[in-house]
């Protein structure tokens, strides 16, 4: 854990020395090699526990500089922490720093070893053990609980399962109005240890990984999910002979290959993330679902128009000579229709596996049609023989302890004394050590009665008349306490708050307890802000207050400076399904994340040039806050140049405000942005956008509208340049 970080000073020789560690399939002589390590700024990190996070890397060896990335190593097959990871720098002397200090560093309880490394190159983040781990972990002969217990080739003999990530996992929540998800408990053995390992599994078989990848371009944007799809069937078209002897390992890096020149490496990040939780895994099935209802047709890939089936591409064209009388073939919600589809044409519904030969012949031909305007194209995923293997759920772990009944002579009094310890304690308004000195023949009751308040103390929601009492019931709990006792009770109560909102709800306040605080609230003496107590020794320091009126020497400009916001949480609708009261930030929530709450509490403004690529990374980013529907009012201010005699004719920052504000007048500030990012995607290649880009791709666009009206120097759409 994060607490477990810690340096060791002892080893602080080894900065610049190359270790004997060497990567086996290092593609090139040793002596470039060797000249690479001499150069790189990338260490590998090994001896890791499984159960070691990424953020807990990044932690510790960012205190020896500025780390670019860090990559973890996982398990070939499951996608899972097998054990250590390569950190890049971005110079060469921060790694060094980080390799003196942290070599030989303890992380997890474990001693991890640190190492030079020639170059990170993708591939390399997954073990080469014949069961996809290290292939130390296939031969060692201790039991290492911190790695997965004991040996693979152990474990595959003794029917151990290996260890899968604890992550949490999110499932769009429209899968679920179409797939009841039933969880399989996996088998589970011990070999003459208490660590249990349990493995959960889906109902539904393991999904194509290309097709997860799919479904999760397809959240960012519609256009981007159809640019993988050809590029997909571009791919795997010169892979026909191939395609049934592809390993999933191979696919995988497939669908990152063809998925990285449509995102930036952030994005790439997640969709590794994605693939490694299988979060799309349930979009995927779904489709699977609807596909296995064509019960009568028996080939790989195959299409429906109006209840017209086939399963060529001739058929297809044979079957739009003559379409079927139109149906109800109503699209949903999830579907994927072609952005060259005609509402009017003929629906066609293509069903396959995404790569495979069948699939990639009929969508080239349903995508001919579709640019022809003769059909809409809408794909499903589909897989005529799905794979036995069950998805592996992350985000779900239980430890079982298996008591030992063996009889064994311990030294008790120790214990006694810490029962009679927590007996002191106050639990729910109960002394439970004045209780069992007054009924001494009911211990055992009164334990199990303690036992059981300490079982169901949680964090529950309180009702609205709980919570109006809640600060003077907390101090009356401080007042309440013994004098050594209540700056104790104090810290308690202000670091873990929720944990004892419960508890507080039943304390009983005092009258005079609360005429005193009500009394000092009105008598409060505030100083430049500063709250202090009315006493004797503070009248001195008024007499030397400076009371003298001299001319201010500078001025605050506290005027707006014109952010454009693209959401409200107050009013939108696409947050009322959240609750809007601030008191559920009382309650517990995961760590790291912000609790969705449908009110203005948080704010972030980015300051853009969108003429620069620095700006271009920002609005994209602001897009995917939106799109993802985090819990933040999101705004953007444009820092272009505020010279009323420059216009949006000659100046490209200028000219995309002007753009922007046009955009936005018939739709919304949201709309506008995703119509401008689209726009700066075209120039992704450019450090600078130049007034002919903007021009040309708005005369193509927007072909009724005047181009000096929206640019010129007296337009109207030359707003927010300069502070209102």
């Amino acid at each position: 854990m994060a607490d477990q970080l810690t340096f060791d000073p002892r080893n602080r020789n080894r900065g610049d020395s190359i270790s004997q560690y060497r990567d086996q399939r290092y593609k090139g002589t040793l002596k470039e090699q060797e000249i690479a390590l001499r150069s790189s700024a990338t260490l590998y990190i090994g001896n890791l526990s499984y159960y070691t996070r990424e953020e807990q890397v990044y932690e510790l060896f960012g205190r020896g500089g500025d780390v670019r990335r860090v990559i973890m190593g996982l398990d070939r097959f499951r996608k899972t922490p097998c054990g250590f990871c390569f950190v890049e720098f971005y110079t060469r002397k921060d790694a060094e720093i980080a390799m003196e200090a942290l070599n030989q560093t303890r992380v997890d309880e474990r001693t991890v070893r640190v190492d030079w490394d020639a170059g990170f190159a993708e591939g390399r983040q997954y073990g080469r053990g014949k069961h996809g781990g290290q292939v130390r972990d296939e031969y060692r002969k201790d039991y290492d609980p911190g790695r997965g217990g004991w040996n693979k080739m152990i474990a595959s003999r003794g029917g151990i399962n290996k260890p899968t990530c604890l992550l949490p996992m999110r499932l769009d929540p429209v899968v679920f109005l179409f797939l009841p998800v039933f969880l399989l408990v996996g088998h589970v053995e011990s070999l003459n240890d208490k660590n249990v390992i349990v493995s959960l599994n889906a109902k539904w078989p393991s999904t194509s990984l290309i097709a997860e990848a799919s479904e999760f371009l397809g959240k960012e944007n519609n256009e981007t999910f159809w640019k993988y799809v050809s590029k997909v069937a571009d791919k795997f078209s010169g892979l026909k002979k191939e395609w049934k002897e592809l390993k999933n390992e191979k696919k995988y890096e497939l669908a990152l290959e063809q998925a990285a020149g449509l995102v930036d490496l952030g994005l790439l990040d997640l969709l590794k993330f994605s693939l490694s939780l299988r979060a799309f895994s349930p979009a995927v099935q779904l489709f699977q679902q609807i596909g296995g209802e064509y019960s009568s047709i028996n080939c790989d890939a195959f299409f429906d128009v109006n209840g017209k089936i086939g399963c060529t591409s001739q058929e297809l064209e044979d079957v739009l000579k003559n379409p079927p009388k139109e149906t109800d073939s109503s699209l949903l919600s999830v579907d994927h229709v072609h952005p060259a589809s005609k509402k009017s044409a003929t629906t066609v519904f293509v069903y396959g596996e995404m790569g495979s030969p069948e699939w990639i012949e009929l969508h080239k031909t349903a995508e001919s049609l579709c640019k022809q305007g003769k059909i809409q194209y809408v794909f499903r995923h589909f897989t005529r023989n799905p794979v036995e293997e069950r998805v592996y759920l992350s985000g779900y772990g239980v430890e079982l302890a298996i008591k030992n009944t063996e009889y064994k002579a311990e030294d008790d009094s120790k214990k006694k004394a810490e029962e009679v310890a927590e007996d002191e304690e106050d639990l729910h308004g109960f002394n439970f050590k004045l209780l069992k000195e007054l009924h001494s023949d009911s211990k055992d009751s009164l334990d199990a009665f303690r036992m059981h308040l300490k079982e169901i103390e949680e964090l529950a929601p309180l009702k609205q008349w709980q919570v109006q009492d809640l600060a003077f019931q907390a101090a009356q709990r401080i007042v309440n306490e013994e004098p050594h006792n209540a700056i104790a009770m104090l810290k308690e109560l202000s670091q873990n708050f929720p944990l004892h909102a419960q508890s507080l709800s039943r304390e009983s306040v005092t009258r005079q307890m609360r005429d005193e605080i009500e009394i000092n609230q009105r008598d409060a003496l505030s100083e430049k802000g500063m709250i202090m107590i009315f006493s004797r020794e503070y009248f001195s320091l008024l007499s030397h207050v400076d009371t003298s009126d001299d001319k201010v020497n500078y001025a605050v400009d506290y005027r707006e400076a014109y952010p454009f916001f693209i959401n409200n949480l107050d009013t939108d609708s696409q947050y009322k399904q959240w609750g809007n009261s601030i008191k559920l930030m009382l309650q517990p929530y995961y760590p790291g994340m912000i609790r969705p709450i449908a009110r203005n509490l948080f704010t972030l403004i980015f300051i853009v040039n969108p003429a620069y690529r620095e700006s271009r990374n920002l609005l994209r980013i602001a897009q995917t806050f939106f799109q993802h529907e985090i819990p933040i009012r999101i705004g953007f201010v444009f820092m272009v140049n505020p010279d009323k005699e420059v216009s949006g004719k000659t100046d490209p920052g200028v000219a995309l405000l002007n753009l922007y504000n046009f955009m936005s007048v018939d739709s919304s500030n949201s709309e506008a942005l995703i119509k401008l990012n689209k726009f700066l995607d075209l120039q992704k290649t450019s450090d600078e956008i130049s007034v002919e880009d903007i021009k040309a791709w708005f005369e193509k666009t927007f072909h009724d509208v005047e181009y000096d009206d929206v640019f010129g120097p007296d337009s109207d759409y030359d707003k927010g340049r300069q502070a209102k």
